[in-house]
């Protein structure tokens, strides 16, 4: 195709500069990291975002002054210190017969990984049979926890140190299950039926003391509720019964140091951090990008998520409020990586003050960037791709991986 020029005259050209150089000028006054206005949700309070005073903003403690015109966190990268490197691997051969596939995942605190088989996958998520089994990595045994001989569907694995839950699914209903790992028994959590309703349980969540899951419920209206139970006395507590509909398939509701995040409001637009042991909100922040969240990952110091852009070939952007600094900065997290991340729910695992990333390319990279001092060291650079990663303690990470469907392989970082 031909393009058509148009000449131009030598007066337009002379107003044309001066108009890219008053452009220019006010966004080098304008330079310093993504900042959005947050607004405190604790007992009806809403936070103010201060008047611009029209100078930069000092940064943060822990946080890198950015340069003019940069946008986002600046990084610096770091050689792995001795600790960092003192990684666990341990492996154990697994038997996968034929026609069977691996359908779920889970690890815990004490190093042991589980796996659902199923037999006969088919299409629309649909198994002949299932068996859940658990894998002592340290004493290289494994053993069968739970057989299910009709047709059914193993889903969301997850354990702490003394039980392991998963959902159950069959044509007419839908369980939360609970299995004792000292004692041996099952135990159901919660049952809702499904022969005649959309109504579903989606993405169950462990951490060492609560579990928590999202549930689409049609009662006149659809709505996405968020509930969480106390693993030692079984209580169920209803977090929100507004939660997002839109990303609910593609993301958890995370809980460390028992707080729970979750995505509300018109647009996905409010993220709100909700504290389990007070059973109250502590956090509730807007992002006006006018991007969806997604995501989110709270603790008692941060609150992370992404913001989707509307193509998927975009890279997303990963925000972060310090609760200490009642700031959100862009995280600038692709500027780890030229391949960026690892487009996945699981690339990012925030513990403690400290963030788990996966770097996409030719081979998988994991990464550990300290959210106090904006430092990133690379912890294995040719990390085997994980079928299952989470963390299993306040300082630890664990991966589970499987070779050629023949052997399990656990690392903790």
């Amino acid at each position: 195709m031909m393009r058509k020029y148009t000449r131009v005259s030598f007066t337009s050209k002379i107003a044309f500069f001066v108009v890219v150089m008053f452009v220019l000028c006010v966004f080098a006054a304008c330079g310093g990291p993504k900042e959005v206005p947050a607004a405190n949700d604790n007992a009806g309070a809403t936070g103010i975002s201060e008047p611009d005073s029209g100078m930069p903003a000092p940064a943060a403690p822990g946080t890198a002054e950015p340069d003019s015109g940069a946008s986002g966190i600046q990084w610096n990268h770091i050689a792995p210190d001795q600790a960092s490197q003192s990684i666990q691997t341990n492996s154990i051969p697994i038997e996968i017969p034929q026609f069977y596939d691996i359908i779920s995942y889970a690890g815990n605190g004490n190093g042991d990984a589980f796996y659902a088989l199923g037999k006969q996958v088919s299409m629309g998520f649909i198994a002949e049979t299932t068996s859940i089994f658990r894998c002592d990595m340290k004493g290289g045994t494994v053993e069968t926890l739970k057989a299910y001989d009709t047709h059914n569907w193993i889903s969301d694995l997850g354990a702490c140190d003394n039980a392991v839950f998963w959902v159950f699914t069959d044509p007419m209903a839908q369980r939360i299950e609970r299995y004792d790992l000292d004692t041996h028994t099952l135990s159901i959590v919660k049952a809702i039926d499904t022969s005649g309703s959309a109504d579903e349980i989606i993405s169950l969540t462990v951490s060492d003391d609560y579990i928590a899951w999202f549930e689409r419920e049609i009662d006149g209206r659809d709505t996405y509720a968020l509930y969480a139970m106390n693993i030692s006395d079984g209580e169920i507590q209803t977090v929100t019964e507004d939660a997002s509909s839109s990303q609910l398939h593609n993301t958890r509701a995370c809980i460390c140091d028992d707080r729970i995040a979750y995505v509300s409001g018109p647009s996905d637009s409010k993220i709100v951090t909700y504290d389990l042991n007070a059973k109250a909100v502590v956090s509730t922040v807007t992002d006006d990008s006018g991007n969806a969240a997604a995501n989110p990952q709270a603790n008692k110091d941060y609150l992370l998520w992404e913001e989707l852009p509307p193509d998927s070939n975009q890279d997303k952007t990963y925000m972060l409020q310090d609760f200490s600094q009642d700031k959100t900065y862009d995280l600038n997290l692709n500027s780890i990586s030229a391949q960026g991340l690892f487009w996945d729910f699981d690339s990012t695992t925030l513990v403690g003050d400290s963030l788990y990333l996966i770097e996409n390319g030719t081979k998988l990279a994991l990464d550990k960037a300290n959210l106090s001092n904006n430092t990133v060291m690379t912890l294995d650079a040719d990390m085997k791709y994980p079928s299952w990663i989470g963390k299993i303690s306040e300082t630890s990470l664990l991966s589970i991986a499987t070779d050629n469907d023949e052997s399990l392989t656990t690392t903790v970082y």
